[in-house]
C-alpha cells in the first residue's frame, strides 16, 4: 500500500498465524494505516533493518512468557518512539500477563478479542484518532471461523 493523506500511521503486525496476521493487517488498513507483517521475532529484526522509516505502533501477539519477555524489552529500548500493542493468549496466567502488561502501551487478551476493541486500542496508539467504528467485514474468501469467536465477525 501507498500511503496517501489518509494514513495515519505506520504499523507493524508480528503474529505467527497466517490467518491472524492476514486479518490484522486487513483490518488497520482498513482504518486508513500503512501495514507491515511479519511472522516471527527474527523476521520482526529483518523489517525493522531493512525499512526506511520506523513504525508508530506494533501489534505484538505474546503466544507464551518465556521469550516474548526480552523481545518486547528489547523493542522498547531499541524502538523508543514506538507504541506496543500486544494480543496475549487466553491461557496465559493472571502473573504472567502482568509482566507481558509492564512492557507494553496496552494489552488484549485474546479470550476477550473484538474487532471493535482491537480497533480503538490500535487507533489509539497508532496517533490521531479516526472513526473505528465502521463496520468492519473480512474478505469474503478469508475463512477466520478457527481463529476467532463467530461474535467476532458479526
Amino acid at each position: 500500500m501507498v500511503p496517501d493523506e489518509t494514513t495515519t500511521s505506520r504499523i507493524l503486525v508480528v503474529e505467527n498465524d497466517d490467518r491472524l496476521r492476514e486479518f490484522y493487517i486487513y483490518v488497520l488498513t482498513a482504518q486508513g494505516h500503512l501495514v507491515v507483517g511479519a511472522e516471527s521475532v527474527t523476521k520482526t529484526g529483518e523489517v525493522l533493518r531493512t525499512e526506511d522509516e520506523g513504525f508508530g505502533l506494533m501489534v505484538i501477539d505474546v503466544p507464551s512468557i518465556r521469550n516474548d519477555i526480552e523481545f518486547l524489552k528489547s523493542i522498547r529500548k531499541e524502538q523508543t518512539g514506538t507504541r506496543v500493542l500486544c494480543i496475549a493468549s487466553g491461557t496465559m496466567d493472571r502473573e504472567s500477563l502482568k509482566e507481558v502488561r509492564r512492557h507494553c502501551h496496552d494489552l488484549i487478551v485474546r479470550t476477550n478479542f473484538g474487532i471493535a476493541t482491537f480497533c480503538d486500542k490500535a487507533n489509539y496508539l497508532a496517533g490521531p484518532a479516526i472513526d473505528s467504528h465502521t463496520q468492519l467485514r473480512p474478505p469474503p474468501d478469508m475463512d477466520l471461523s478457527q481463529v476467532l469467536n463467530q461474535d467476532d465477525l458479526k
